[in-house]
């Protein structure tokens, strides 16, 4: 079932006149007449269980991905063969500079 056909059959069955006839069977007066029109509480009542179902089904028949969606990354992209052979070399003229700087004449 889609995410749009669930919401649209669960408010039909909740928002049936003879679903509020069924619960004023149930519950009293106060949720509707006796031809099945709403009173405000019902209504009130009604639209809290369509929220509730619809959430219980959305949950229980839509299916839930693992949580990992594959793309890109944060981390940077790896350099080509010669950048990484240039900067290996580079770092090490430096440090070696940087040697013959501290090391005693």
């Amino acid at each position: 079932m889609s995410a749009t056909l669930i919401p649209m059959a669960t408010y039909v069955l909740v928002a049936n006149p003879a679903t509020y006839k069924f619960v004023r069977g149930i519950l009293g007066n106060w949720v509707a007449n006796a031809d099945g029109v709403a009173t405000l509480a019902g209504l009130v009542l009604h639209a809290f269980v369509y929220v509730f179902l619809t959430g219980l089904v959305l949950m229980m028949f839509m299916p839930r991905g693992s949580g990992y969606a594959p793309g890109p990354s944060n981390s940077p992209a790896p350099a080509p063969a010669g950048m990484m052979q240039q900067a290996q070399a580079s770092m090490a003229s430096g440090l070696q500079g940087m040697a013959s700087m501290i090391a005693p004449k």
